[in-house]
């Protein structure tokens, strides 16, 4: 799922409506040898390092041949040593040769690195097509690969121009990396080197906020190992600069909190303590959500595909699956071939769907792309666009601040849930029960 609350600011967004808990998974790039080539041949460097080694070993072996051949012992002490000496001089001149052959490689440069950065970019993805899943597998390698080759030229980068402007945003992506593919306490470590180094206060804060949501995260295991890495983050900086960061460090904590209990007390102290804060906004939203089931939800609109007038009145004696998507959101994408076959194994009994699209605005490409992913999808559904993605009155008044979202309403308009997605089909089985 989407969420714009729980995981890391993503690097296109400045705003906690922003945060995805969503995105593409990680692993190792795949890789394979040429079939008509099983033993490539080793690279000039490798090849012409064993050839150094090889005559060292040889003059080793001529050496201590020498020394207690029979022949040999037979010769005065003196020729004996010219002889060694002769031997070294001439094995030494024939790895100096070898080196020659060799010339130093340059060190590479500040701009060098940037510019294979830049070439290493995460390769765009193709929302609509992700609902295809040899797609989705194939770009989610893709990006994890590029996600890997940009980490390790950060670090590249910093050792040798530690105070690049680029660099604490590679930095920020690099630890962001590490942490996602199990590699946290690496991430960490290299964040509190970082920390230690010649910094400024609003990086000191940018990458203090960091280390606290990724052990909140990735590294703790209880509620209380979360709540001191807030402590740790809030004394690490100056109260007044850690104030407004501290509520979606909470809500990350209660998000990860074991039990309901833990949950819904972390949760009312956002809201208690930091009222004002978009946080905040987040879980009155989602208390007004599970606060809704059994309200009667009114919705008349322009169907944004075919311009059909559509009123949730007309559908009364039919089962309306409400479903808050938006066409960039690649967890819907990936979903719509299920909920398409759900649509057509229900629709027999009285189930009808209903799109609202939380899409950008129009002047902003929205409208254009939802009426493309519905084509490319075929999706043949009523499809509601507000148009304002999160500002949005009508998804606000039934706390959706995440996508995909599913409500499932029964034949008489009432919400019968509003947490279907991911279980819909085992939710319709109980409405429908429940209304035979």
């Amino acid at each position: 799922m989407l969420d714009v609350s729980n995981g890391l600011l993503t690097t296109h967004s400045d705003s906690l409506l922003r945060y995805s808990g969503g995105g593409l998974g990680w692993g190792p790039a795949q890789g394979k040898v040429a079939r008509h080539n099983p033993h490539p041949s080793p690279p000039p460097e490798y090849r012409r390092r064993e050839k150094r080694r090889t005559i060292a070993s040889r003059g080793n072996a001529l050496v201590r041949a020498i020394i207690i051949s029979p022949s040999i012992c037979a010769i005065s002490s003196a020729v004996r040593a010219i002889i060694i000496s002769l031997s070294i001089c001439a094995i030494s001149s024939a790895v100096r040769a070898q080196n020659r052959e060799e010339p130093a490689r340059p060190p590479r440069t500040k701009e060098t690195i940037l510019a294979e950065i830049s070439a290493n970019a995460l390769p765009a993805i193709d929302i609509p097509a992700m609902a295809d899943a040899a797609y989705a597998k194939q770009i989610t390698a893709r990006r994890d690969a590029a996600r890997q080759k940009r980490a390790a030229l950060a670090l590249e980068l910093y050792k040798i121009a530690p105070h690049a402007p680029e660099l604490p945003a590679l930095l920020a992506e690099r630890w962001q990396t590490l942490a996602t593919s199990g590699q946290v306490n690496s991430a960490l470590s290299e964040i509190s080197e970082y920390l230690g180094s010649n910094i400024d206060a609003k990086e000191k804060l940018a990458v203090s906020n960091l280390r606290a949501q990724l052990r909140i995260q990735f590294q703790a295991t209880d509620t209380r190992s979360r709540l001191a890495a807030i402590d740790e983050f809030t004394k690490s900086v100056p109260a007044e600069q850690a104030q407004p960061m501290v509520p979606q460090l909470l809500y990350m904590t209660g998000r990860f909190a074991p039990t309901a209990e833990e949950k819904d007390q972390l949760l009312a102290r956002v809201v208690r303590e930091y009222p004002d804060s978009a946080a905040a906004k987040v879980v009155q939203g989602q208390t007004r959500k599970r606060g809704s089931v059994g309200s009667t939800m009114e919705l008349a609109f322009k169907d944004a595909i075919t311009g059909k007038r559509i009123d949730l009145a007309e559908y009364r004696g039919k089962i309306v699956v409400v479903s808050f998507w938006a066409a960039w959101c690649s967890d819907c994408a990936a979903e719509i071939p299920a909920m398409k076959k759900i649509r057509a194994d229900y629709k027999d009994k009285g189930v009808e769907f209903i799109g609202v699209s939380l899409d950008l605005p129009e002047d902003e490409g929205g409208l254009k792309a939802l009426r493309a992913s519905v084509a490319r999808n075929q999706i043949d559904w009523p499809q509601d666009y507000l148009g304002k993605e999160w500002d949005s009155e009508f998804s606000a008044k039934w706390g959706v601040y995440a996508v995909p979202t599913i409500f499932v309403l029964d034949r008489q308009g009432v919400i019968a849930s509003t947490d279907a997605h991911g279980k819909l089909e085992t939710v319709l089985a109980e409405v429908l029960k429940r209304s035979e």
